[in-house]
């Protein structure tokens, strides 16, 4: 099954966010990427996010992961399992020891028992975990 990556969602009107849909459309099943370990273009990534001092703060939160690409309007409807534009690339997997697990972000409206759900996932101890 195809996985889509869409950068249509905005947080505060102003800054895209990663979102890559896992099921078919209608079906709602997606990931927010909030951060990313860069391995590749960094210096390219500095050099379109000069305020971002040390290479951990370039893709450390939601809306600053999508800021170093060139135009994120046009990221929309990419099948990340082709290999074209943006793709996900199997690694070693991570040991379930290493998974850290949390709320949510920023969903202080929904129901207490659902703000405090692990959704959340990041792998324990990386520098590039957003807050």
């Amino acid at each position: 099954m195809a996985a889509w990556a869409d950068l249509r969602l905005l947080i505060y009107d102003m800054y895209s966010m990663l979102n890559v849909v896992t099921e078919a459309e209608g079906f709602p099943a997606a990931v927010l990427f909030r951060a990313i370990e860069p391995l590749e273009g960094i210096e390219m990534m500095a050099a379109r996010r000069p305020a971002a001092h040390r290479t951990t703060q370039l893709t450390n939160g939601p809306g600053k992961l999508c800021r170093p690409w060139t135009s994120t309007k046009t990221c929309i409807n990419w099948d990340v399992s082709l290999g074209q534009k943006l793709w996900l690339e199997p690694d070693e997997p991570v040991p379930d020891t290493r998974v850290a697990t949390g709320p949510r972000v920023g969903v202080d409206f929904a129901r207490p028992e659902d703000r405090r759900r692990p959704w959340r996932f990041w792998i324990s101890g990386n520098p590039f975990v957003s807050r």
